[in-house]
C-alpha cells in the first residue's frame, strides 16, 4: 500500500469530541456537504458523559466513511 493507494481517502479528517451534543451532527452534516467527497472521518470521543457518541455512533452507521474511536476513560489533554 503505498502513498497514492487509490483505495485510501485522499482526506483524512480528524475530530476530537468531548461533550458537544449540541454540535457535532452539524459539524458532521457541514463535512458530508462538502464538494470532495473522498475523505474519511475519524472522530475520537474522549469519554463524553452526553449522548455525543451516541450522536456519532448513528450517523457513523449511516456513512462508511465516518469511523468512530471511543475512550472508555478522558484521556484529557
Amino acid at each position: 500500500m503505498g502513498p497514492l493507494d487509490a483505495t485510501m481517502p485522499l482526506v483524512s479528517i480528524l475530530c476530537p469530541l468531548y461533550n458537544h451534543q449540541a454540535f457535532i451532527a452539524n459539524t458532521i452534516a457541514s463535512i458530508q456537504a462538502q464538494t470532495l467527497t473522498d475523505w474519511e472521518l475519524i472522530i475520537v470521543d474522549d469519554a463524553s458523559t452526553d449522548a455525543s457518541a451516541d450522536v456519532v455512533e448513528a450517523m457513523a452507521a449511516t456513512d462508511g466513511r465516518i469511523r468512530v474511536i471511543r475512550h472508555a476513560v478522558n484521556q484529557g489533554i
